[in-house]
């Protein structure tokens, strides 16, 4: 049984057309942890996804592989490691099987303006 879940009216898409459509950074307040929200195209073969995550100084900090996802709405969060700094580097690779990616998505941030804009909101 393959089960897969997209919104009502979905157009399912083939491989070579599906990408994430949407990246958004949500840091938690305690600074060790970052939820990263994916919206990806809706797909009639499962992709995967690697993400992986940066510090200022460009170590490796954090990383999730998900494999063959059923969904097209992902919230993994990644706990950090290491050395904190200020700034980092989120990157999303999204491949099928063994191929290379087929779409690398790179954001930016700074954990001190992300955590003073979601405080703004309250």
């Amino acid at each position: 049984m393959n089960v897969t879940f997209f919104e009502m009216g979905a157009n399912p898409r083939p491989p070579e057309e599906v990408q994430v459509e949407q990246l958004n950074i949500y840091p938690h307040p305690d600074q060790r942890r970052v939820m990263i929200s994916m919206v990806i195209t809706p797909f009639t073969e499962k992709p995967n996804l690697e993400v992986q995550m940066f510090n200022g100084n460009g170590a490796q900090v954090a990383s999730t592989s998900i494999l063959e996802i059923a969904s097209s709405k992902l919230e993994p969060t990644l706990h950090i490691r290491g050395e904190q700094t200020d700034e980092y580097l989120v990157r999303v690779h999204l491949y099928y099987e063994q191929n290379p990616p087929q779409q690398t998505l790179e954001a930016k941030f700074s954990m001190a303006e992300e955590l003073a804009k979601y405080e703004d909101e309250e």
